[in-house]
């Protein structure tokens, strides 16, 4: 199982926040049409502690790779 780096704790997944940045055109009387919507950010997050660990998916999916070869290096010396 993976480990936060900065708080130690065991997480199955991480907390993805996207900001998106919006285009609409508004007629009136909450009358919206949207015409666009943009990332402008993400962050993958520890569900413990709620630190910010990577700024990119690539990152993110690395980070458990790297968890999930470790656990299988492991196994294989007959030590897991």
């Amino acid at each position: 199982m993976a480990k936060c780096p900065k708080c130690g704790e065991e997480i199955l997944f991480l907390t993805e926040v996207e900001t998106k940045e919006t285009t609409a055109t508004y007629y009136g009387s909450n009358d919206y049409d949207v015409t666009g919507a943009q990332i402008v950010s993400e962050v993958w997050s520890c569900p413990e502690c709620g630190e910010t660990l990577f700024t990119s998916e690539e990152e993110a999916n690395k980070f458990f790779e790297e968890e999930n070869n470790t656990r299988k290096e492991v196994n294989n010396d007959g030590l897991g």
